[in-house]
């Protein structure tokens, strides 16, 4: 009865997210995606819950809740706005009149749905080079999930709606590596502006790449605090997860510059540099 008690909530918002991205849905028959959005719903909260009780553990502030909450629900707000407003009200061009804002996320998506539904193997978009995704990464998330959870519509909320919930981890794992580094009063501004920063809403919107990249970072930066404390191995393997899984695919350079950041930290912070060695690194930066 406890544990029924604990999911309730959860299952109520899985239930009602989908119900409400499936009925939004103008290129569907009214909820006739809800399937699909329940389905892609269950497995963003159950990263979202795996990645609360890793970061903030069984309990949290309660504003830290707050502001998850409404850094997901500006993400997919102004996702589904942008949907629906854009072929009405944006600029007479191809990619607005698709209800696209930026051209990379038109090309990709668009791309990714004409993949899903060819008999071609999604892996070839890793040997063969294909202009609206230059690493392939994340086209082949997209076309994997249309290929899987929505084969007989292109839905792009779909696509959305995992940029929305990635982009929305960051608010975690940036408290948690304030609240580390640099304090509790540092935690909450660093969260908020997460949570609220305009650029970051936008591209948690759409089907870019960006949302990737921000979050692993911020997971890389709290994996850090665990080597600041001596523990290396948990450090490593969340600074090594972070960039190999969600940037590596979809941005390599990215993923290099991430672990050079983090790499040129934990040399300034403890080992200690002479000044000279230092500005030397700086420079190769």
């Amino acid at each position: 009865m406890k544990r029924l008690r604990v999911l309730l909530p959860w299952i109520i918002g899985v239930v009602g997210v989908s119900c409400v991205l499936a009925a939004v849905d103008f290129e569907a028959k009214p909820l006739s995606g809800w399937p699909a959005y329940a389905a892609l719903c269950a497995i963003s909260a159950g990263l979202i819950w795996l990645t609360w009780r890793w970061v903030v553990g069984r309990t949290g502030p309660r504003w830290l809740a707050v502001a998850l909450g409404l850094a997901l629900a500006l993400r997919m707000g102004v996702g589904v706005a942008l949907v629906y407003a854009l072929p009405r009200v944006g600029y007479d061009t191809e990619t607005q009149r698709a209800g696209y804002v930026f051209f990379d996320a038109y090309t990709r998506d668009t791309d990714a749905w004409s993949l899903a539904t060819s008999d071609e193997r999604l892996l070839t978009v890793f040997t063969e080079q294909r202009r609206s995704d230059q690493y392939g990464g994340l086209l082949f998330l997209s076309a994997l999930t249309y290929r899987l959870f929505s084969p007989d519509l292109h839905r792009p909320l779909l696509i959305v709606l995992i940029s929305a919930v990635i982009s929305s981890l960051a608010v975690l794992f940036t408290w948690g590596f304030a609240r580390l580094c640099l304090g509790q009063r540092a935690s909450i501004i660093g969260a908020w502006i997460v949570a609220l920063y305009p650029d970051a809403i936008l591209l948690g919107a759409s089907q870019m790449r960006e949302p990737f990249i921000g979050t692993a970072l911020a997971i890389a930066f709290y994996g850090y605090t665990f080597i600041r404390r001596g523990l290396f191995k948990q450090g490593l393997v969340s600074i090594l997860g972070s960039t190999v899984i969600l940037v590596l695919p979809v941005s390599p350079p990215f993923a290099f510059a991430i672990l050079w950041v983090v790499g040129l930290a934990w040399l300034w912070e403890v080992q200690r540099m002479s000044k000279r060695h230092l500005w030397l690194l700086l420079l190769l930066a």
